[in-house]
């Protein structure tokens, strides 16, 4: 009998210190290493509210109450997209900083995937980008025929546009082939905002909620979506029948060249390609889409900027097909005797002041990997950086009192010297960590632009509410109405 009992208690200990270890793992994951982390970054100085398991219920109020109603159109959209931070920076003086994560596998990403984005292969990336164009402004001039003008509700109608040039450029492919990847890619954006704002319960991600069934099952559906997209692209190129000029197909053939030359290190796996792929269209789009819109947003309010673009515009291509170089000499300056900034910078002036004003991602993060020191600190690992552009980006000690206003001309002389402080305008990050797709942005809104200016005018509709929101980049909460008057 008492044999028996021993053998009964073996497993109901070894039960009993599996629970307690699990549990110990929770406290210090959860609670005893956020706690030492406050503690150290409070000797040094470092104000803020202190930690909560469930995060700062003032905060959330905060966002709800700023969310609750739109803004007027020249009140500093910082109060509504980032109220939290206001709060944060007002009441515990504001600090700055930047993490980087480093390492062979983050050089090995970069070095790869730059090939993308080199300037040989966004000049391939083009022509996609002016047939999607074209074929959105045939339909709105459909749409104005025998009108003269219409009201249209923009953000939608540029999201299909990046929709389809992204389609084009990522997979070679039309966008209603790749539509469902995209709608996949969306919804898993909103339920992950969504999870980011409910209030945070320890090891929730890991339950069967309906959320996070919803969202395994998604991921299951695209990595399967994109990789029988792959798979074909792999073949097609093996057999001479494609080639390496959309994102996707220089992946995979960059791939096959570094497998002939035995180099493996070069290599990314297909998951690594399909996460790559995922970012590159859901970030695409997203920073794509809005900075066209609302590009085209304060253009619609300031009618005289909107009409300097226009001559530019037609100064530089006329009524031709913009070429890469043309494109490109946007940003040339040639100063003319009839004005105190360049005849050729309109475009690329008021694209940087839209990137000022709406910077397309608010506020980036950073977790530092390992104990780090930064200048007399000590930055133990584990702690998160955030890096608030937006807050950068309006603050009047930097950019002067008319830091609110629409002035694109403070860029006249290039960015160095629209402001007084180095390093406080970084809409793509700064250093070795600026976004890898800076040029691709910039260089879609800009043939957008250039074809929206050359083929209709803008002005803003009665029905516009103004309501940008933060939802990783910033958009239009009730999207951007305008009213385009066929030229």
């Amino acid at each position: 009998m008492e044999v028996s009992t021993s053998y009964m208690l073996v497993p109901v200990l070894g039960l009993l210190g599996y629970v307690i270890y699990c549990f110990y793992n929770l406290l210090e994951m959860y609670w005893l290493k956020p706690k030492r982390l406050e503690k150290c970054l409070r000797k040094q100085g470092y104000k803020g509210s202190p930690y909560r398991l469930r995060g700062d219920p003032y905060e959330k109020k905060l966002i709800g109450e700023a969310l609750s109603k739109p803004i007027g159109l020249n009140e500093n959209i910082v109060k509504r997209t980032m109220a939290h931070l206001i709060n944060t920076v007002q009441t515990h003086e504001s600090f700055s900083g930047l993490g980087a994560l480093e390492g062979e596998p983050w050089v090995k990403r970069r070095r790869i995937l730059g090939r993308a984005f080199h300037v040989e292969k966004l000049k391939l990336m083009l022509p996609a980008f002016h047939i999607s164009c074209v074929e959105m402004l045939s339909r709105w001039e459909s749409m104005v025929s025998g009108k003269g003008s219409m009201e249209v509700e923009v953000w939608r109608e540029i999201k299909d546009l990046t929709g389809e040039m992204l389609s084009r450029t990522l997979f070679g492919t039309r966008f209603a082939e790749a539509q469902r990847i995209l709608e996949i890619i969306n919804e898993i954006a909103a339920l992950t905002m969504d999870a980011i704002s409910s209030t945070y319960i320890p090891g929730l991600r890991f339950l069967p909620t309906k959320r996070n069934s919803r969202l395994r099952a998604l991921d299951r559906e695209l990595r399967a979506r994109v990789q029988v997209i792959i798979d074909q692209k792999r073949k097609a190129i093996i057999a001479g029948e494609a080639s390496g000029d959309d994102f996707l197909g220089i992946l995979v053939e960059s791939n096959l060249n570094a497998l002939k030359g035995n180099n493996k290190g070069e290599v990314l796996t297909d998951q690594d390609v399909i996460t790559e792929s995922r970012l590159f269209f859901f970030g695409g789009q997203e920073t794509g889409t809005n900075l066209i819109v609302w590009t085209m947003f304060l253009l619609s309010r300031v009618p005289d900027w909107q009409q300097r673009a226009r001559e530019e515009i037609f100064q530089v291509f006329g009524d031709k097909m913009p070429t890469y170089d043309g494109l490109n000499g946007l940003k040339t300056s040639i100063f003319s005797s009839h004005s105190s900034y360049s005849t050729r910078l309109q475009v690329t002036m008021i694209l940087n002041e839209v990137l000022r004003l709406y910077c397309l991602v608010p506020e980036v993060s950073r977790v530092s990997a390992e104990d780090t020191t930064l200048g007399e600190d000590f930055i133990p690992a584990g702690v998160e950086f955030q890096m608030p552009q937006v807050l950068v980006h309006y603050d009047p000690e930097y950019w002067g009192d008319d830091v609110l206003e629409f002035k694109p001309e403070r860029f006249a002389e290039g960015i160095s010297k629209a402001t007084n402080a180095q390093g406080a305008y970084f809409p793509f990050t700064l250093g070795v960590r600026v976004c890898i797709g800076d040029n691709f942005v910039l260089l879609e809104a800009k043939m957008a632009m250039l074809l929206i200016l050359r083929s209709f005018a803008l002005e803003l509709s009665p029905s516009y509410v103004h309501a940008p929101i933060n939802r990783i980049t910033t958009n239009p909460q009730y999207g951007v109405h305008l009213i385009l008057r066929k030229l």
